[in-house]
């Protein structure tokens, strides 16, 4: 492959390679099999090249090496010349370049086009147990059929889940909002997946479908409900130590995304503790789930600690989830797309759960001054 490359393509992708403290950036150029594939894989739509040592990682246009312990801004110099040596190629739009015209966002998803937010902000809540159980029956559907699961297994689920949550019947009659939320936190898998609601829910939001997400919206619109504080009187769900906790693995290849200074969205619900002793349960039994394959984290996300005493200071987002299978776990629940800003980052040379990898997240105030065309997280 080496041999095909034309002469001029070494000086198409380079590395930042300034040595600590410098101020000014120092760019080299790749070599030019390097260039190559990262070209290659650039316009075919990937999201990374594994290199010999390194790994570029596109979603930021960051280099790191294969420890996660070096982290180095890259960029792609000139395209003028594509057209001579690329033809051939799959030129399709990439949909998480940084920068791209195509770069999804929480300002172009399908979500915010549901307005879910809206009504809450409006003081709008689900009310009544058949849109509840609709939405979801939707939703459950919609999955079996993009995912190509079967639909008695779907069925299933549904009726395990509904069983569930009549066992609150004053919820379901009452409260539906609760009950919407208590959803949220059942443990019942969809068959053959061991996968739970919570999970599924989050997977949509992050893909996006627009034929899933109509219904993810719905219920999004529940669990939110009891989560946006500027919609509740002050109660004792603040964080005691102005943050919580959150344990999961993190792949060598997303640690670039979170470097200090970095404001982004998440795409989906983020599940934290007020415990930082669940976090690290919760950070153990990724650690194992994932086969060991995945460094552990420990991420912990600060709020302001004026939100104690005083309402207007309380994150707007967020809110303690008291309609819970688990309440002894204490989760503090961020609406999808929140926003966050890295403060601190402290890589492991051994990321196990007993020595993770730990991110230090400034909770945005509100997510609604922030803008809606912020980076999304390629994994939380």
């Amino acid at each position: 492959m080496a041999q095909d490359n034309p002469p001029f393509w070494d000086g198409w992708w380079e590395c930042d390679v300034r040595k600590k403290g410098d101020q000014v950036a120092a760019w080299s150029k790749y070599p030019g099999e390097d260039a190559y594939r990262l070209e290659k894989a650039y316009r075919e739509g990937e999201d990374l090249v594994r290199l010999e040592k390194v790994i570029v990682l596109f979603v930021n246009m960051m280099e790191v090496d294969k420890k996660g312990q070096t982290m180095r801004a890259v960029r792609r110099t000139d395209t003028r010349l594509g057209g001579l040596f690329w033809g051939h190629l799959n030129n399709q739009s990439r949909s998480t370049t940084q920068g791209g015209d195509s770069m999804k966002t929480f300002s172009n998803s399908n979500f915010i086009s549901f307005k879910a937010y809206d009504k809450v902000d409006k003081g709008e809540s689900l009310k009544h147990q058949d849109q509840l159980f609709a939405a979801l029956r939707k939703f459950i559907d919609a999955f079996v059929k993009s995912e190509n699961k079967d639909q008695k297994d779907g069925e299933e689920f549904f009726k395990r889940l509904t069983k569930e949550a009549f066992a609150y019947q004053n919820e379901v009659l009452e409260e539906v909002v609760s009950a919407t939320q208590r959803l949220w936190t059942s443990t019942i898998t969809f068959p053959g997946t061991g996968r739970e609601l919570c999970n599924l829910l989050n997977e949509a939001i992050r893909k996006d479908k627009v034929e899933v997400v109509e219904h993810v919206a719905v219920l999004a619109w529940g669990i939110a409900g009891l989560c946006v504080a500027r919609n509740q009187a002050l109660t004792t769900f603040f964080p005691p130590d102005s943050c919580a906790y959150r344990g999961a693995v993190l792949p060598d290849e997303h640690i670039g995304f979170f470097n200090v200074g970095r404001k982004y969205r998440v795409p989906g619900f983020l599940a934290t503790s007020f415990e930082q002793e669940f976090a690290k349960r919760f950070c153990q039994r990724a650690w194992h789930a994932n086969n060991e394959a995945h460094g552990a984290v420990i991420w912990i996300v600060d709020v302001d600690p004026a939100g104690k005493i005083d309402k207007s200071k309380l994150c707007q987002h967020a809110g303690l989830v008291l309609s819970s299978h688990f309440q002894y776990e204490k989760e503090y629940l961020f609406v999808p797309y929140s926003v966050f800003t890295v403060k601190d980052v402290k890589l492991s040379n051994n990321p196990n759960y007993r020595n993770p990898h730990i991110i230090r997240l400034e909770a945005a105030h509100d997510n609604k001054l922030e803008l809606e065309n912020l980076p999304l997280a390629p994994w939380y």
